[in-house]
């Protein structure tokens, strides 16, 4: 008998010193929230950076989707400098589809400049039908400036002839943090 309670004992002091029979309370919602902000500035500031980045085209895309006039969301999009490629010359494609190559000649565009150039294809009838934007990397070296590079799809077309296009790019920006 003595020896089953001496078990028994020892088994009872074994399951209270493991922690079984203690229940740990969880962790407050602060402390949750001061880990997280602490990991935020070390593990993940980065990526938190480039989350602020990108949001920065996650507004572009959201207004313009929901802008009657596209083209004054885009002409109002703020930058210092745009430089956009030349096009080359269009290359018959399946189906009546025609691929037209952006050469090297860059051509640099101020604001005003870019606005003149929307202004320009819209009396042409060219028409923002819809548009894709992914922030698909992110670098800031130390002692430089954040460089972004951002996929880019615009369907266009011109409802007069209906003639359709379909642009495909990668933005590749520079400093945008901040923008709204």
């Amino acid at each position: 008998m003595r020896k089953s309670v001496l078990v028994v004992v020892l088994v009872l002091i074994g399951v209270l010193a493991s922690g079984l029979w203690i229940r740990q309370r969880p962790p407050s919602i602060s402390s949750v929230q001061e880990t997280r902000s602490q990991l935020d500035q070390t593990v993940w500031a980065q990526e938190v950076q480039a989350q602020n980045y990108e949001d920065t085209f996650v507004k572009l895309w959201d207004l313009l989707r929901s802008a009657p006039d596209k083209r004054v969301v885009l002409a109002n999009f703020p930058f210092t400098t745009l430089i956009l490629p030349g096009r080359g010359e269009a290359q018959p494609f399946d189906a009546g589809v025609m691929v037209t190559p952006l050469t090297g000649r860059l051509a640099k565009m101020s604001p005003s400049d870019w606005k003149k150039f929307l202004d320009g294809l819209a009396l042409e009838g060219f028409e923002l039908v819809q548009s894709e934007w992914h922030h698909e990397k992110f670098e800031q070296a130390p002692g430089r400036a954040a460089e972004s590079l951002v996929s880019v799809v615009l369907h266009v077309m011109v409802p007069a002839s209906e003639r359709r296009l379909i642009l495909k790019g990668k933005l590749d920006t520079t400093s945008l943090i901040g923008l709204n």
